[in-house]
C-alpha cells in the first residue's frame, strides 16, 4: 500500500511539474503567435478498462486555423482489474491541430504520442510491470467559445495500440476541457 501511495504522489508531482513548465513556456510562445492552454478531464479506455484521466495542454497558433499543440494526461482514477490488481496510464503527445473558424467549431489533430502503462498484478501474480506504446495519434473535437479568451471542447483521441505478447489493446480517450487563449 505504501508503494501505491508513493506512485500516486509521483504522478501528481509529474502533473504539477508539467503545469509549471507549460505556464513558464507559454508566455514566450505567445509572443510569436497566439498561445493557449487547457485542462481536460475524461475517460482513457484500453479495451475493457476505463480510467478517469486529468490532462493539460498548451499550444501556439500558427495562423487562425492551425496550431501546434502538446498534451499530457495521467490517471487519477485507476481501473480495478479485480483481485487487488489495477491499471493506470500516463501519456504525452505533440500534434498539429486544425480548427474551423467561428464561435462554434470543429477541430482535428494528428501527431505522435507515448503512453506509459503501470500494471499492478501483485494481488493475483505477485508482481508489477510497466509497458509503453508509441506512435501515430489523432483526434477529432467540437468546441464553442464561451468568452473572448475561453472555450469548452469535447475531444476524442485515438492513441497507439499496446501490444502485449501478441495481444493488442486498442486505446482511446474522450475528454471535455476548457481552453484559455493568452
Amino acid at each position: 500500500m505504501h508503494f501505491q501511495t508513493a506512485l500516486e504522489n509521483l504522478r501528481m508531482k509529474k502533473l504539477i511539474a508539467a503545469c509549471v513548465l507549460a505556464a513558464a513556456t507559454l508566455p514566450a510562445a505567445a509572443t510569436a503567435g497566439e498561445g493557449y492552454f487547457g485542462v481536460q478531464y475524461g475517460t482513457f479506455s484500453s479495451e475493457d478498462a476505463d480510467m478517469g484521466n486529468l490532462g493539460i495542454s498548451g499550444g501556439m497558433k500558427i495562423n487562425d486555423n492551425v496550431a501546434v499543440e502538446a498534451m499530457y494526461t495521467t490517471t487519477i482514477q485507476e481501473e480495478d482489474l479485480g483481485g487487488g490488481d489495477s491499471l493506470s496510464v500516463s501519456g504525452f503527445g505533440v500534434f498539429l491541430k486544425a480548427q474551423s473558424p467561428g464561435d462554434v467549431y470543429v477541430n482535428g489533430r494528428i501527431g505522435v504520442s507515448k503512453v506509459d502503462y503501470d500494471i499492478d498484478l501483485t494481488g493475483s501474480w505477485g508482481f508489477k510491470m510497466a509497458e509503453d506504446a508509441n506512435g501515430l495519434t489523432f483526434g477529432l473535437g467540437v468546441g464553442a467559445k464561451i468568452a473572448d479568451n475561453a472555450s469548452v471542447e469535447l475531444q476524442y483521441t485515438k492513441f497507439p495500440d499496446l501490444d502485449l505478447g501478441g495481444v493488442t489493446f486498442a486505446n482511446d480517450m474522450i475528454a471535455v476541457g476548457l481552453n484559455f487563449s493568452m
